[in-house]
């Protein structure tokens, strides 16, 4: 059950993701950068797909950060969630009660009629990482950090995440992450 809590967490994330920026004067500052490894291939968010950005839920101190790409046929995306946070250090992703990670991916027209078929990559207690959180600032809304993870599907496919960054400023909420 604890599982499906940060993953619901995760989907909200991507709807916020997605939503980020569309006429709210108090979105997300245009200086978050998100960036990565994907086995072995440089990944940067950012553009039509997704602007990266950074949330901090004071309910139960959330720090979500994720963002997206659109590319000629495909989109994909990040998003790192860890919970109960205190300042910087380093937390585990892989634990569903505390932390979610994952990547989702989707290929349009794949069936030759527009449709659309989307592949999601979630940690788990076998594929973990790690978030290194180097600055998280709550007087000027900044963090930055590192992060590293595995991540599988349901049919057990998987993907490395490597030298995966981010920093800039984030929005903040009084409600909670999960």
């Amino acid at each position: 059950m604890k599982r499906h809590r940060m993953r619901g967490a995760f989907d909200v994330f991507l709807i916020s993701w997605a939503l980020a920026g569309c006429g709210d004067p108090t979105g997300p500052a245009d200086d978050f950068v998100l960036t990565a490894q994907v086995n072995g291939r440089a990944w940067q968010a950012g553009g039509p797909g997704g602007p990266p950005h950074a949330f901090f839920y004071e309910g139960d101190s959330t720090i979500s950060v994720g963002g997206g790409r659109l590319g000629s046929g495909y989109s994909d995306g990040i998003a790192v969630s860890i919970r109960r946070v205190t300042g910087p250090g380093t937390y585990p992703l892989g634990d569903p009660a505390t932390s979610s990670a994952g990547l989702s991916s989707r290929l349009q027209g794949t069936l030759g009629d527009g449709t659309s078929t989307w592949t999601w990559y979630w940690t788990s207690a076998v594929r973990r990482g790690t978030v290194v959180l180097t600055a998280f600032e709550p007087s000027t809304n900044t963090l930055q950090g590192t992060f590293t993870f595995e991540a599988e599907t349901a049919l057990g496919a998987w993907v490395t995440v490597t030298g995966g960054s981010f920093s800039g400023h984030y929005q903040t909420s009084n409600g909670k992450g999960s």
